[in-house]
């Protein structure tokens, strides 16, 4: 990544942490998002190129140019320090070598050489997703109703059989047959800890950090669960854990409980950011991020990983434009990326929480910054920043060989991923569409 990408980057980082971000106004207001706009014109250009460029020789690969990375322009929340109440626990785990590997497109056949079984959806950063088969090497592009452009924290997450979407009024879309639901109408919402809920936080006036928000709790089926009550309490609220809010503060994580509304500070001090939350377990670091450590709330007892030899960091994000680190559905692993001094080469960091095994794959000096698991665990898939882009960088890795896979496919336009199975292709990928044809929702293009 060039100097004045990371200056700009750290720059942008920067001011979200000093001050309060504007989200878009409801869509009762008729002026649009200004970066709404900017990103139309963007993604009109893209799929221009995605035609142009659509099928480039399997031989050229390694000579295009890598992907420009960093986020968009980051979401609000205060970074913080965790460190854990009572005991905790440093174990040093074992790390696989590192191993590189040259990105390749095969000629033909599935993308990486065996059949994945899933679909892999990518945030477009507007109004819908990129839908990508590798099995059957076609990609389309369709919207998603309920959403929209805009700076929210979560553009796209997986919760339950939804894909929960959109700022000022929340939507869950099913994601089977696309139905959507309203789930009403808040600033932004974050997932919540229990199963098929969310939390709706609204802030007075849409201003993300202004005053003192509202909080409540709502079903995927639109139901309201909990009756807004105040956030009365210093912080952004990250993610949901069990009966609250984890929130990040200038003084460190705090626990909010939504019955009594009661808080816990779980640090001593210092900043920090949360990656991941399941059930009970926090995934976190410092903003040096040079060790990753999980710990669990019931206990109080914290792991602590540090980077692998190689790597300089673990990397750091925040909500959908940058997933860093992720639980494997079934519990069993954790995912990081790690990226060395000059942020323009990443890996992959995978962890057995069972056995304490590490495995480290990664290099070929591609970089990626999403991380999304298939919903079986078997599969761990990473994707780079391409929003505005012409290339996307897809890894592969897979949890019985330990073996990472990638590719650069030959088009953009996508952010946070969500990996859904399969069967459900045909609701997001349509007829292949002739070398100029149209990029919309009943139509595909192959690559």
């Amino acid at each position: 990544m060039k100097v004045d990408e990371r200056i700009r980057i750290a720059a942008s980082d920067l001011q979200r942490r000093l001050g309060s971000v504007d989200v878009p106004a409801p869509p009762t207001t008729p002026p649009r998002h200004a970066r709404g706009w900017s990103r139309a014109l963007i993604t009109a250009a893209l799929v221009v190129a995605v035609f142009v460029f659509l099928a480039p020789p399997a031989g050229d690969i390694d000579d295009q140019p890598d992907d420009v990375v960093g986020p968009p322009e980051a979401s609000p929340s205060t970074a913080t320090t965790l460190a854990p109440t009572s005991s905790s626990t440093t174990q040093p785990l074992p790390s696989s070598p590192v191993t590189t590997l040259a990105p390749l497109v095969p000629a033909e056949g599935p993308l990486f050489g065996v059949e994945t079984g899933v679909v892999v959806l990518l945030d477009d950063g507007l109004n819908g997703i990129v839908a990508i088969d590798p099995d059957r090497r076609v990609a389309a592009r369709s919207t998603v109703d309920g959403q929209r452009a805009g700076d929210e924290p979560y553009s796209m997450v997986r919760v339950g059989d939804s894909l929960v979407v959109g700022w000022s009024e929340i939507f869950a879309v099913d994601i089977a047959t696309r139905a959507p639901t309203s789930l009403g109408f808040a600033t932004i919402y974050v997932p919540a800890a229990e199963p098929d809920r969310v939390w709706m936080i609204d802030w007075p006036g849409g201003r993300i950090g202004a005053d003192t928000p509202q909080v409540w709790q709502v079903s995927l089926a639109g139901e309201q669960l909990t009756e807004p009550v105040e956030l009365d309490a210093a912080g952004f609220p990250a993610f949901g854990i069990p009966g609250g809010l984890v929130l990040e503060s200038a003084q460190g994580l705090v626990s909010w409980d939504a019955t009594t509304g009661g808080t816990d500070l779980l640090s001593d001090g210092g900043r920090g950011l949360v990656l991941d939350v399941m059930g009970e377990e926090i995934a976190w670091c410092n903003t040096r991020c040079t060790e990753l450590h999980v710990t669990d709330l019931a206990t109080s007892v914290t792991e602590s990983h540090p980077v692998p030899e190689g790597w300089t960091t673990f990397r750091v994000g925040s909500g959908s434009f940058q997933v860093p680190s992720t639980f494997s559905p079934d519990g069993e692993r954790l995912a990081a990326i790690v990226e060395n001094i000059d942020g323009d080469e990443t890996g992959l960091w995978v962890l057995n929480r069972q056995t304490g095994e590490v495995q480290v794959r990664g290099g070929a000096g591609k970089v990626v910054d999403y991380l999304a698991w298939s919903p079986d665990s078997q599969q761990l898939f990473a994707t780079s920043w391409s929003y505005g882009q012409s290339r996307t960088v897809v890894w592969r890795y897979d949890v019985a060989s330990s073996d990472l896979q990638a590719a650069i496919l030959p088009f953009g336009g996508g952010l946070a991923p969500v990996v859904i199975d399969g069967a459900f292709a045909e609701g997001y990928l349509g007829e292949v569409c002739p070398a100029l044809g149209s990029f919309g929702e009943t139509c595909s293009f192959g690559f």
